[in-house]
This record gives structure tokens, sequence and C-alpha cells, in this order.
């Protein structure tokens, strides 16, 4: 198989700017009508559980412009990460640049901040291309970091044949000493199904630096040739590709690339995505892909009503979107395939938060995104939908035989799960409205994790649809309907929410970006889209985007292209620490309490518990079985005045006798029932 291995140093300061496949992808829209008599029950429901919050009028945290892009779209669905931390703290950054308005000129630009010297971008507000003159275009890029401080980054690239192949660039400038920007790439060895080239692109890439190993996975985008069944043609396997790079011979070397399916159980149905939706991350020698997928035979009974053959049609197929992870356990030479979620069809599943008689139920949508802590465990967030049985009566309805017909409600909610919790738990929403949708309300999640055990998602939120001017009052939008615009829209903005607790239970979702901009036309929108935060959180979450001024995306014709910026968002993580939002999502006050991971954990002698306190308060702190029994009471009712407090646990219980070795629950608690809970591992 060729390979095309490119040398070259950029040396022009270019426009930094969001890029995106215009012909590569069709739009998405989702109509139908609801059933009688369930649309203003099932509001009433959702207004219940959608929490508005108080907006400030400034932003959380520093906000800097890096670069800028006509092109608004970075990413049709899974983006995986575009912004990571690296050992010495410095923040690397990859996107999508469109060039001119017509987004004809589009490449991969890439800018590096530093506190040494003091909040330094190395390309100062334009960024660096990163792929040659030699290409022609290029899009859809993730990155991470290796070598300590390298950056690694994945797109795909059409080369001077018309080609376009998935292909990896490093930055050999720091290893020859030669300075950043001086990037190295190389396409992968080609991926071919039936003797026809998959064209495989989007990728994603994870660096391991357990054995120095680089990991890709990309999406086939030669659909007719891969259809699996009748008109399921969004299905796609997942492309695989495990490398290294040798830093002093300049040398990539690749396995792969592999078709993953399943090696130990149903290979026949859950080794295939839905969309563009795989990610990818790696640790020691686990790899993990994880992806929307659906069986390739149906989930129970759908039966088209004129035809009595079974029902694939593409709205139904989402009633049997789950969420998968194929996982290998010996650095991507096999993977086990496993289901995070089953949910079945008809929707009778006791995790749906929707009404009951309304035939609604949630499902995952496109975005995920993908995790290991430094402990392996691992960690998804991803977006969901909600769906209901169409009302078949309806004579305009697309499939009106179709029983099985479905449509999307536009409420949303994100969701997240780790190898600790016995189901997904909901980070935030229900939020929506309307019921016509082009661009999700609540999507493009990023999970991360700090030193200490807490766990972040941020995602986009928006204001949904609305139809006419006469509702602009109402649903506040962001930009007035033109004459090249068929639809109203609310900008976004990017929220975070945290866990203290494993991802039990999490804090409100924090707006912080609040530049809502209510009948903004064109140019003067201020619209947040499809943030990525770096996996790593020291102090601060790192988080880029794109601020499109015109909401809506432009690539799926909603609104015309727009000058955008392209953003380094930095928000100091205590920030999102202080709220707190309970199971049934009403607000309490923020927290007074900060319990923190103890250390060292596991542990197999003492352990030391920390935890502040930011007014004087009576508290309590116990150490519990995982059966809810107090084993230890370190101390109870104690007054204690505001700051910084450490406290020793020796592995023993109140009659100082040894536990034995397990997982216990450690809980900070006080006078007013605030509480605050983490865990601990003790190996003996």
């Amino acid at each position: 198989m060729e390979r095309r291995a490119t040398l070259v140093v950029v040396s022009v300061a270019v426009f930094f700017a969001s890029l995106c496949v215009g012909a590569e992808y069709s739009n998405r829209h989702f109509q139908g009508k609801m059933m009688p008599g369930s649309i203003e029950k099932l509001v009433r429901v959702m207004q219940k559980r959608t929490v508005l919050q108080p907006r400030d009028t400034l932003p959380i945290g520093t906000v800097t412009k890096v670069g800028y892009t006509w092109y608004d779209m970075q990413h049709n669905e899974t983006g995986g990460r575009m912004i990571a931390l690296d050992i010495n703290n410095g923040v690397h950054m990859v996107w999508m640049c469109g060039e001119d308005s017509a987004s004809a000129s589009r490449h991969i630009y890439y800018n590096y901040w530093s506190s040494s010297p003091a909040d330094t971008f190395l390309y100062g507000s334009r960024g660096k291309r990163v792929d040659p003159g030699s290409i022609r275009r290029s899009g859809y890029t993730s990155m991470d970091v290796g070598f300590g401080d390298i950056p690694i980054i994945s797109f795909h690239q059409m080369n001077v044949s018309g080609d376009v192949h998935t292909a990896a660039y490093i930055d050999v400038g720091p290893m020859m000493a030669a300075g950043r920007g001086i990037f190295l790439g190389e396409e992968p060895p080609y991926a071919t199904f039936r003797g026809v080239d998959f064209e495989a692109i989007w990728p994603k890439i994870s660096f391991n630096p357990y054995d120095s190993s680089i990991h890709v996975v990309s999406s086939p985008s030669a659909e007719p040739d891969l259809v699996p069944l009748p008109n399921y043609d969004q299905i796609r396997p997942i492309i695989y590709w495990k490398g290294r790079f040798d830093p002093e011979e300049y040398v990539y070397t690749w396995d792969g690339p592999y078709v993953i399916s399943d090696t130990s159980e149903n290979p026949n149905r859950k080794s295939y995505q839905y969309g563009i939706s795989v990610d990818v991350d790696s640790w020691e020698n686990k790899v993990a892909l994880a992806y929307v997928g659906v069986a390739r035979e149906p989930i129970g009974s759908c039966v088209d009503d004129a035809t009595g053959e079974p029902s694939y049609y593409y709205y139904v197929t989402f009633f049997f979107h789950n969420i998968y992870v194929a996982e290998s356990n010996d650095g991507g030479e096999t993977f086990t395939i496993r289901e995070i979620t089953r949910y079945t069809f008809p929707p009778v599943d006791s995790i749906f938060i929707s009404d009951p008689d309304s035939g609604a139920a949630f499902r995952p949508y496109y975005d995920i995104s993908v995790m290991y802590d430094q402990s392996g465990r691992l960690h998804l967030a991803w977006s969901e939908a909600m769906f209901a049985a169409r009302d078949t009566t309806d004579p305009s309805a697309r499939w009106p035989n179709d029983s099985c017909a479905a449509t999307m409600w536009n409420y949303w909610r994100i969701m997240y799960w780790n190898e600790s919790l016995d189901a997904p738990v909901v980070v935030a929403g229900p939020w929506g409205g309307a019921l016509r949708i082009a661009e999700p309300v609540m999507d493009h999640p990023s999970v991360s994790i700090d030193d200490e055990g807490n766990i972040f998602v941020c995602w986009e939120q928006g204001i949904p649809f609305i139809y006419s001017l006469e509702d602009t009052a109402w649903m506040n939008a962001d930009t007035v309907a033109g004459a090249t615009w068929e639809y109203n829209i609310g900008n976004k903005e990017v929220y975070v929410a945290a866990s203290t607790d494993g991802g039990i239970t999490w804090t409100a979702p924090v707006n912080i970006t609040n530049t809502r901009t209510p009948a903004a036309l064109p140019g003067q929108c201020k619209s947040e889209v499809q943030p990525s935060m770096a996996e790593r959180v020291d102090d601060y979450l790192h988080i880029f985007y794109i601020l499109d001024r015109c909401a809506g995306l432009n690539l799926r014709d909603e609104g015309p292209a727009t000058y955008n910026d392209a953003i380094y968002h930095r928000v100091p993580k205590r920030a999102i620490l202080g709220t707190f939002i309970s199971d049934n999502t009403s607000l309490k006050k923020p927290y007074t309490l900060l319990l923190r991971q103890c250390r060292p954990n596991p542990f197999n002698a003492t352990t030391e518990i920390s935890f502040s306190t930011t007014r004087p308060q009576t508290l309590s702190l116990k150490i519990y079985n995982l059966a809810g029994q107090i084993v230890k009471t370190l101390f109870e009712n104690e007054k204690l005045s505001s700051g910084e407090y450490k406290v020793i646990w020796d592995g023993t219980d109140n009659n100082n006798n040894p536990v034995p070795s397990g997982t216990y629950v450690y809980r900070l608690s006080n006078e007013n029932g605030e509480i605050s809970t983490r865990r601990a591992v003790l190996l003996k």
C-alpha cells in the first residue's frame, strides 16, 4: 500500500477558522406531526423538569480570540478533541479553517498557548496552517498530545489527484530542536471493501504514552457499497489503525487498517456505527472506541402496515439507537463490544424521562465523548433526543402506512456513564420546546476529569426553533429571518456541569459564555458552537469553540456564511464546582463544601482526606461501606471555621479494627443537609 509522507514548514500567517466539508454529508431535517392530545401534556411535563437559570452579563473565565473562520461547522457529529493540555501546562488547539466566504479554500490550523512568557499565543490571533501546500483541501480535525508536549493531529485531506483520505501529522520541530510548527504528515494505508476504496475520513486520534502508540479511527464515506440493510443509509463500519512514530528517524509505521468487529458475541449486529459517531481513547493496554450503534437486525417487531415487511426507515432507526464501546485489553489487537445502553422498541425503558402517556422516549443522537481516567476507568458522555411514534392517521405523514414511523421532538438531554455506575445518569436536561429541528438543542458533549476525581462535561445549548416572526418575542430568537434563511434559530451557548461523587449527582449547568443576542442580524449574532474540552484538567477547564456570527450552521443552509472567531476559553474549575442540582433538577444554594479525592487512592495503610468550607459551619465526616453501614466516624458535629482541612483515615473501623480490602465511601455533611461524597479503595 502506498504511503504518502510530507515534511512541511509553513511560515505564512493564515486564517484561523473552522472547516467543514460541504458536499460530503447531507443535511438533516426532521419533521412530523405528534400524536393528538399529547403535546400539551408533554410540554407541561418538560416545563417542570427544565431548569431556567439566572443569566449573568459576562462570561466565566478568560475568553481569547485565537483565529477566525468563514466556516462555522467543525464536525458533522462526534468531534473528538480539538484542544489538549500537555504535561507542561501548554495548551494546543486545532480547527478547520474556511479561508473565504465560500470556503473554497479550506485547511487545518493550529495554535499554541504557553504561560511563559505570560499568556503567549505562539501564532497570534490567526494560527498556523498544518497541511502543506500540495494538499488541495482538508477538514474535520482532532488532536492529542504525545511525547510530553508534542501535538499529534488527524484530519482528512484531498491530494492533488482528488482522493480524500485520513492523515496524521506530528510537529517534529521540538524533536529537531528547531522550534514548533514543523509538521510531518502521512496517510495510513487505505481501507477497501469489495474492491472499493472506503475513502475513510472524519478521523479521531489518541496517543497512548504507555507504549507511544497512536490510535486512529475513521468512517467510510463511500456509502452505496456498504449498506447492510434496506434504507439504513447511515450505517457505517469503523475503520481503525494503530501506529507509531519514531522520534529519532521521523518515520511512521502502521498496523491496519482494520474493520472493527465483535470477537466474542453477536458478531452480526453490534459492530456498525450509526452516522459519524465514533470516538477513541487509550490507556496502558486498553483502547476504547465508543459510538452510537444500531442492530443489524431489528430489536423487537416493527412491520410496515402496507407491505408486511420489516421497517428500517431513517426515522425509525432512532428507536434502535444504543451506546456501544468496542474495547481492547491487548493494545488494539482484538476488540470486544459492550452495550452501554439497552434501549428497546417499543419505548418502555425505565430510564426515559418523558410523559408515559405520550409514547415518547429518549434515544442517543450522534455525538459521544470517551476518555480513560488515570486509574483506567472508562467515562462516556453523549446527547439524547426525544422521539415518538408518528400519528399515522395524518395523510401528510411521510410514510402514512408505517406504524413504526417516528418523529423527533425538540427536547434534548446530556447523559453520562462510567464503569462504576449501574446505569447512565442525566447530566442536564431535558431542554427544548419546538417540534421541528435542524440543529440539536443540546449537543457536542466533552467529558474531562481532574486529578482529584472531579468529572466535568461541557456542551452547547441553544434556544429551539421558532416558526414565524410573530413568535420571536416568545422564543427570544437570536437572528431574524432573511431572504436567504428559511428558519429563525436561537444562538448556542456553552454550558458546563460537574460531579464530585463519581458521576452520581451533578452541579447545576453553568452558562460560561453568556452571549444571548436576541433578534441579531447575520454578522452581529454571538453563537458559540461545537465546543471541545481538553481531556486533562488542572486548575482550569480548557475549552475551544467557534463564535458563530450567524446562528445556525451555514453548511446546512441555516443562514449565510459569516466571518467568525475561533475561541480559547479558560474557565476556573472552582466556578463550576460551586453549584449543585438534585435528582429532581430543583436548584439548591451554591455548595459551601468542597470534598477532594483522598490520596493515595487506592491505599494500603493510610489515606489523607482533604476538604474546604467557605464559611463557619458544623460538619461531620464518616466512612461507609457499600451496604450503607457506618464503618468509621472521623468526626461528628464539629464546629469548623472557613478554610482548608485534612484528616487521616488509617483503614480501621470505630473499634479500631482493620477493615477488609474493598471500596468505601467517605461523606462530608453539614447541619443544613448539604452532602458531598467520594470513594476510597483499600488494597492490602
